[in-house]
């Protein structure tokens, strides 16, 4: 009988130790997939942070140069507005300065124009230039 009760004495150890084991399994299972879990949620919430982080840092990079390029463009267009106003004053004078010596030479060229004719006239006279069609009436 002794032995029968050592079998069933180990036999029911056995089962416990066996159902023990299950559970621990189970429950070293549960725990490791919790801290799996727990470990990949702290891994995430720092990447969105280093990323949120890289992100802001980006778009702080985009706008500086697009200050940048605005301060850039803003000074190109004031420079071509400056040639603007230096080609228009430069034209203006240049403009100034033929008026004047065209009319001077447009002058002379009349009066030499007209001694010519007076000398043609005096010279050869005609009567028909010089006479008054209201004389005639």
């Amino acid at each position: 009988m002794e032995p029968a009760i050592r079998q069933d004495l180990l036999n029911e150890m056995n089962q416990r130790l066996q159902a023990s084991y299950v559970h621990l399994r189970d429950d070293l299972d549960r725990q490791y997939r919790q801290d799996m879990t727990r470990a990949a949620m702290q891994i995430l919430a720092a990447s969105n942070t280093v990323t949120n982080e890289r992100l802001a840092a980006l778009i702080e990079s985009i706008n500086e140069a697009q200050t940048q390029d605005r301060q850039w463009f803003a000074a190109a267009l004031e420079r071509v507005e400056t040639n603007r106003r230096r080609d228009s004053t430069q034209l203006g004078n240049a403009l100034a300065t033929f008026v004047v010596e065209t009319g001077d030479e447009l002058q002379r060229t009349k009066r030499d124009v007209a001694r010519a004719l007076e000398d043609v006239l005096l010279d050869n006279p005609a009567p028909d230039l010089l006479r008054d069609d209201s004389d005639q009436e």
